[in-house]
């Protein structure tokens, strides 16, 4: 789901679902129907959002409330309302019986989030502590997580404080990663950030060779365009390509709409 596999993952969901009501577990009965939303949302659906909050008012299981808020932010993020999105968590957080064997979780999902609202307000200092709590103060060793997130921020924090050498070296694991990892989804995100440490390094061809295999319509990378399309028309214009830059810049005025 994360990677946005998201015929695969609705595969599995529905097999925890299925076991959820087998074992009259209704905490991940509710858990795989907040993972159907999120794919929805993350496909366009934008109107998830109303029940998410639907949920975050009327749980009363802790561990519910404290994953439907973590989602509820990530979409106030995306709206740019990141200082709403920051309350919800704290008020999240401090909601959390420490005692339970399952608080370190419910802690680790929420700081990753405080992490990526950081970011978004360009406190990189911030950014680091959060996701220092989310990967290593709360992590679970025994149940690793996959790496590719952790260096796709670090790689976007490193470009963001000019750090082009740690940028280049993180997102080198980074590619090395989606190359072992086969995922299309993946692949997009590599891209994306290959073109961003170009950017920085003001490597504008760069830039171009990194997108040039989704294509003029950017293809199966479409969804990541407010990301990439001011990459590709700055590289472009830099590049003397005028023309496709105006082109890449209209494009991105009606995304923006």
């Amino acid at each position: 789901l994360n990677q946005g596999e998201f015929e695969r993952a609705a595969v599995w969901n529905r097999r925890l679902e299925q076991q959820a009501r087998v074992q009259r577990d209704d905490r991940y009965v509710q858990i795989a129907h907040m993972n159907t939303l999120t794919a929805r949302y993350d496909q366009g659906d934008l109107t998830v959002d109303a029940e998410l909050n639907r949920i975050v008012e009327a749980t009363n299981d802790w561990f519910v409330k404290a994953h439907a808020t973590r989602l509820a932010a990530l979409m106030l993020m995306d709206q740019d309302r990141v200082g709403e999105g920051l309350r919800l968590l704290t008020q999240a957080e401090g909601e959390i019986p420490e005692n339970d064997p399952f608080s370190q979780t419910a802690h680790a999902g929420l700081w990753e989030v405080t992490g990526m609202g950081l970011m978004k307000l360009n406190d990189v200092v911030g950014a680091a502590m959060a996701f220092r709590r989310f990967e290593i103060d709360y992590s679970n060793p025994d149940y690793p997580r996959p790496d590719f997130d952790s260096l796709y921020n670090l790689t976007k924090m490193a470009v963001q404080v000019g750090d082009l050498k740690s940028a280049q070296r993180y997102y080198a694991a980074h590619h090395r990663l989606t190359q072992r990892a086969g995922l299309e989804s993946l692949s997009v995100y590599d891209a994306s950030l290959c073109a961003a440490v170009a950017d920085a390094r003001q490597e504008p061809r760069e830039v171009l060779a990194c997108l040039e295999p989704f294509g003029e319509s950017l293809g199966s990378a479409a969804f990541l365009g407010l990301d990439v399309l001011p990459l590709r028309a700055i590289a472009r214009a830099r590049t003397g390509q005028m023309d496709a830059a105006r082109r890449d810049l209209a494009t991105l005025k009606r995304l923006d709409v």
